[in-house]
């Protein structure tokens, strides 16, 4: 399962995206799209950690902007297996652009809810979240399986100076059977309980732990994580 985080600045920021511009942009079509493989290189691996926090201060202006960052812990090709991908490709910083009439602070949180979606987020979640939070827990539930590839990033800098880069792009692996979780043995899987009763919440198999009035507290089957959330939004499992 990811290891994910929200800062508090993050959170700022994340508590403004359900209403206005922001809100706007994470319900519109998406825009278009540390790397230690060459130019070319294919894969699998799992998501390990999606990291929502604030860039350093500027030194000249003193800004900070909200940012994501997705970690994939690399499954194949087995010559690379346990390694990080991180950086271009897999980190967006949400700040307009130099001519924010061609890229907007907006534009770049819907290219980071794009860079989610690509790595499996659900678009009922990404545009339909209530509390930023949901995007980070699905990534949690349980393990989030993506192919990757390495892709050239040539691009002009702002002192306009050509950089020949790369930058990871990933898709997510529908069909996820038969594949074991990168970071937890499968016989760790909780045993099912037949006096129990378990639901699907967010994707994701849950035990019912507990029951007040409209209100479920409910055990992550893979991830062990215990939250409380209304009995309408889960689906009860035979």
């Amino acid at each position: 399962m990811a290891k994910s985080t929200i800062s508090s600045g993050f959170a700022k920021f994340a508590a403004k995206t359900t209403k206005g511009a922001y809100d706007e942009a994470r319900k519109g079509e998406r825009m278009g799209r540390g790397i230690p493989f060459p130019v070319g290189t294919t894969g699998t691996g799992v998501v390990s950690a999606v990291i929502c926090d604030t860039t350093k201060k500027d030194e000249k202006t003193g800004e900070q902007h909200p940012r994501i960052r997705v970690e994939i812990k690399v499954e194949t090709p087995e010559e690379g297996r346990g390694k990080t991908l991180s950086g271009p490709g897999l980190m967006q910083t949400i700040k307009d652009g130099r001519d924010p009439s061609k890229w907007s602070a907006q534009d770049a949180f819907s290219a980071a809810l794009a860079m989610l979606e690509d790595c499996g987020l659900p678009e009922e979640i990404s545009k339909g979240y209530k509390d930023f939070q949901e995007c980070v827990d699905w990534f949690d539930e349980e393990p989030r399986y993506v192919n990757w590839e390495i892709e050239e990033n040539n691009y002009t800098n702002r002192n306009g100076q050509q950089v020949n880069g790369k930058q990871t792009s990933v898709l997510p692996i529908v069909n996820e059977a038969g594949i074991p979780a990168a970071d937890k043995p499968a016989d760790e899987e909780e045993e099912t309980d037949p006096d129990a009763t378990y639901c699907k919440y967010r994707g994701g198999k849950h035990k019912v732990v507990g029951e007040d009035g409209d209100m479920l507290t409910i055990k992550g089957v893979n991830s062990g994580n215990i939250r409380e959330v209304k009995k309408e939004d889960v689906e009860l499992l035979d």
